[in-house]
């Protein structure tokens, strides 16, 4: 088993942020928590969030939750974005 998962367990959720605003909050935190899980921003970005991440806060470890299971609240804002696959050149 990985040591550093030992040393911080932690995984930071980014729920209900906006792109910018977990961004930020990654650059802020960086290494201190082992990674972030990122959910209803994934399907109201697409794919193309994941480089945007690297490139303005570098590589990290993510916890992407895709299920459409949860409050009905959650269900509605998911499903209203949609999956937005696509990436920019």
């Amino acid at each position: 088993m990985d040591n550093r998962l030992l040393k911080n367990p932690i995984i930071a959720a980014l729920d209900d942020m906006g792109k910018q605003e977990i961004i930020d909050t990654i650059k802020e935190l960086g290494r201190k928590v082992w990674g972030y899980k990122l959910s209803a921003a994934m399907l109201e970005e697409g794919v193309s969030l994941l480089k945007d991440i690297e490139e303005q806060a570098g590589a990290v470890n993510l916890f992407i939750d895709l299920q459409l299971s949860g409050t009905p609240e959650f269900i509605k804002e998911a499903s209203r974005g949609g999956i937005n696959s696509s990436t920019r050149s």
